[in-house]
């Protein structure tokens, strides 16, 4: 059977209240849900957590899939909006001050290294580590900027910021992600960042 033809027979069934059509659903896209939770969450329990958020609202929604674009781009908006709103939960009240954190991440101009070097030199799961260890509030803007492709007006009424945090978080993300290079003995051109 073909992929969609069995995805419209899940979704089906899920419809009509199936355990079973419930539980294929959530065996198809675990991986895939897991993986947009993890850019938003501190750690994999947390990411599991949201994943488990993000599939139950997106079972109660169900019904409002109309079949046009993409389920897994459907699927993968409410696993977007199901992390923010727990990052919201977890950090509401807690606003970082970025004076003292922010004392150690400064560009540097001797960061002189071509984008071909950072990738022969580290796997895309070692850059995406560096990016799953930024603070909470960086992460999320930056995942939301380079990774989803949200514009900044749009992240900031996502996150309840306003347009010039997401734009400062940003660029402390990318300071913080070229320091962390440099550690490891991989500069970039600040232009190449600023390119992200």
């Amino acid at each position: 059977m073909p992929e969609a033809e069995e995805l419209d027979q899940i979704i089906a069934m899920c419809l009509e209240g199936s355990e079973a059509g419930f539980e294929k659903l959530y065996h198809r896209f675990y991986g895939f849900l897991f993986s947009v939770a993890q850019r938003y969450a501190r750690d994999n329990d947390e990411a599991k957590d949201i994943v488990q958020l993000g599939f139950i609202r997106i079972c109660k929604s169900l019904s409002q899939f109309k079949g046009e674009g993409s389920f897994k781009s459907w699927i993968k908006r409410i696993q977007i909006n199901e992390a923010i709103n727990h990052y919201r939960r977890v950090n509401a009240g807690n606003r970082t001050t970025y004076s003292d954190e922010m004392s150690t991440y400064e560009y540097d101009d001797s960061m002189v290294v071509s984008e071909k070097t950072v990738l022969s030199k580290m796997s895309y799961d070692e850059l995406y580590q560096l990016v799953l260890e930024l603070p909470s509030s960086y992460k999320a803007v930056f995942t939301l900027y380079v990774i989803d492709g949200y514009k900044h007006s749009e992240i900031a009424d996502m996150l309840g910021i306003t347009v010039s945090t997401s734009k400062s978080n940003l660029s402390r993300a990318k300071a913080i992600l070229i320091q962390k290079l440099n550690r490891v003995g991989i500069g970039l051109k600040k232009t190449l960042v600023n390119n992200v």
